[in-house]
């Protein structure tokens, strides 16, 4: 690159080539040693991971203590209000809510 120019990376270019470094750190380091130790013994059966499972979108499992920021997170990275989402001093979740990203909005009971 010449001095002065910058390119700047996609944010998509580079969530590729994360996602390609992860894989191949995971087949060439990380899944030895899962099979030399038998891993798979102890993950219920999941066995190693594949491919699919590094295309396929991620889940991400928040917990903490009431009032910890965790409906105010999920609603900053989803860049609204979500449906019956309710933000207290006191407990006002009494149940799990999954967040998907989908091509509409909809509640599922």
């Amino acid at each position: 690159m010449a001095k002065g120019t910058a390119q700047k990376m996609s944010t998509t270019s580079v969530s590729k080539r994360v996602l390609k470094e992860t894989k191949n750190l995971y087949f060439k380091k990380i899944l030895p040693v899962e099979t030399g130790t038998q891993f798979n013994r102890f993950s219920q059966g999941q066995g190693p991971l594949n491919e699919f499972d590094f295309e396929s979108n991620p889940m991400v499992l928040l917990v903490g203590p009431y009032s910890a920021g965790k409906t105010t997170f999920i609603e900053h990275l989803i860049g609204k209000k979500f449906p019956n989402s309710r933000v207290g001093p006191e407990p006002t979740t009494d149940k799990f809510i999954a967040v998907i990203d989908g091509a509409e909005e909809c509640i599922v009971p």
